[in-house]
């Protein structure tokens, strides 16, 4: 039987979420709450079935995977017990795979 995984937020991905939070906040306070609630409880649903989202093609790595909420776009790492935010980000903004960080085994 597969092991169940836990959900695990990294610095970065909590600093992006509260930047999100505090940009919408700005016009919205009550949207940036249910926004970044509804961000949660997606990234809560990929430990379900991590690997049904697609991989993230400028990493290349099949433990390197994303999905989206709206127009943000979530990278996560799958490892052995986890399954790690790694980025949120505007999906209009570029990636650089360099500035990730492997959350390793």
């Amino acid at each position: 039987m597969a092991k169940k995984r836990r959900l695990v937020w990294s610095d970065r991905a909590k600093a992006e979420l509260r930047d999100i939070k505090n940009f919408i906040a700005q016009q919205a306070p009550r949207t940036a709450q249910a926004f970044v609630r509804q961000i949660r409880a997606r990234c809560r649903n990929l430990l379900t079935m991590p690997f049904a989202a697609p991989m993230v093609e400028e990493v290349g790595s099949h433990t390197f995977r994303e999905t989206y909420h709206g127009s943000y776009r979530i990278m996560f790492q799958i490892t052995s017990d986890a399954v790690v935010i790694v980025s949120i980000f505007h999906g209009a903004r570029l990636f650089l795979p360099d500035k990730i960080e492997d959350a390793g085994e």
